[in-house]
């Protein structure tokens, strides 16, 4: 899994506001500090990505194998006033 934390850290909340709402877009909420949703590095039409808030920030992996640095790039370019 990989944590984002540079300067002010972005809430998960701020993770979920930038994920694409594509037409196959879900959201599912496995507790109160973790989803699984639609993986932001590929083409993804199920599920496949966890977003959870970690004791060191925000944590996200890929179940399909998805790459570590196409995720860290989206979110990087996408949470940029951070």
């Amino acid at each position: 899994m990989t944590n984002i934390n540079k300067g002010s850290s972005p809430t998960l909340q701020d993770y979920i506001d930038v994920l694409p709402r594509t037409e196959d877009y879900k959201l599912i909420k496995r507790n109160e500090n973790s989803f699984l949703t639609n993986c932001v590095g590929h083409d993804d039409r199920n599920p496949s990505m966890i977003l959870s808030q970690g004791k060191k920030g925000i944590v996200y992996h890929c179940f399909a194998g998805c790459s570590q640095k196409k995720i860290t790039d989206f979110f990087n370019a996408n949470l940029r006033r951070f």
